[in-house]
């Protein structure tokens, strides 16, 4: 993947994943995990930071491979939340889905 570099943070796009004919590309600055995905012209974006452990912070890698792809699933949650939201708003399915009370019955 690319990799760019500034003089504080590295940005490197991490995953380029398609959701129901979506882009939702992944990427890290620094500790800040985001993704970007455009739709309707519209480029929608969210962030999260995630600190590592106080004691891993200064090396190169500062997190397991374990908590690396748990983080990259929780971005892209809410990458397919963001469109299903934004761009499936009108469907019938969607309605029904929201329509439904919170304790199930």
């Amino acid at each position: 993947m690319e990799t760019k570099t500034s003089k504080k943070y590295t940005i490197k796009i991490l995953r380029e994943i398609k959701y129901r004919n979506f882009k939702i590309i992944i990427r890290q600055i620094g500790w800040m995990f985001e993704y970007l995905v455009a739709i309707h012209k519209n480029i929608y974006a969210a962030n999260i930071i995630i600190k590592p452990k106080w004691y891993r912070r200064f090396l190169p890698e500062p997190y397991t491979t374990k908590e690396f792809e748990a983080f990259i699933k929780v971005i892209n949650k809410m990458a397919e939340a963001t469109i299903d939201t934004v761009y499936y708003k009108d469907d019938r399915s969607m309605k029904e889905l929201n329509a439904t009370p919170k304790d199930g019955k």
